[in-house]
């Protein structure tokens, strides 16, 4: 089953009032510049089935909705986020760890985001894995810094494509250590090259010799 939300904030004064079942629902594609909230708080204890979520144009979410609450989606396989300009954030950490299925994440056209995976300072430093992640492109992001730069380890043990395009702000992908095994090549705005020594060592050493991400 998948859905279409309508281009209107009306979606969400609906959902609430009716009682429509989505828990067959696995995929969510939503095209619309007044969305104020993507998933009403009712709607999503249905959604355990939710395998995919494709959002774009999304310019009016509301501040309490500006990070992506998936900690319920447990089969999230696909998230694509497309000019949502007052998301400042998708994740936090606590969220990462219940997406164990999620395979791609493509986030571009920005104008807020600093990072992807934003730090909780009550929590404690941990190692944190995305652990069937492939796929991760970050384009046209003009405040991006990095994908989490706060005290948790990372790793992305099957990640094996990376784009990083019109990030020209970025310092680096991770604040502490980033294991990425699979990795071989990144797709940057300067060309593809080879991910040597590793990924954070490659993003210092390319803004050093002068190259823009």
């Amino acid at each position: 089953m998948q859905t279409t939300f309508p281009a209107s904030s009306s979606y969400v004064t609906i959902s609430k009032g009716t009682t429509f079942s989505f828990h067959n629902l696995i995929e969510i594609d939503t095209l619309s510049t007044h969305v104020e909230t993507l998933i009403p708080s009712n709607v999503v204890p249905q959604l355990q089935k939710l395998e995919k979520i494709h959002l774009k144009s999304c310019g009016t979410l509301k501040e309490s909705n500006r990070s992506m609450v998936l900690l319920e989606f447990p089969n999230l396989t696909t998230l694509s986020i497309e000019g949502c300009d007052n998301l400042e954030y998708v994740f936090t950490c606590s969220m990462v760890d219940s997406l164990v299925q999620l395979k791609d994440l493509h986030i571009s056209f920005y104008g807020k985001i600093e990072v992807i995976v934003k730090e909780q300072e009550e929590r404690e430093a941990k190692m944190t894995m995305l652990p069937r992640l492939k796929s991760l492109k970050l384009n046209y992001l003009e405040s991006f810094k990095g994908f989490c730069l706060g005290k948790d380890n990372f790793s992305l043990p099957l990640l094996d494509s990376l784009q990083i395009k019109r990030c020209s702000a970025i310092t680096v992908f991770t604040n502490r250590y980033l294991s990425t095994p699979e990795l071989k090549v990144i797709d940057t705005s300067f060309g593809l090259y080879y991910v040597k020594p590793d990924l954070n060592s490659f993003i210092k050493t390319k803004q050093v010799e002068g190259y823009e991400f």
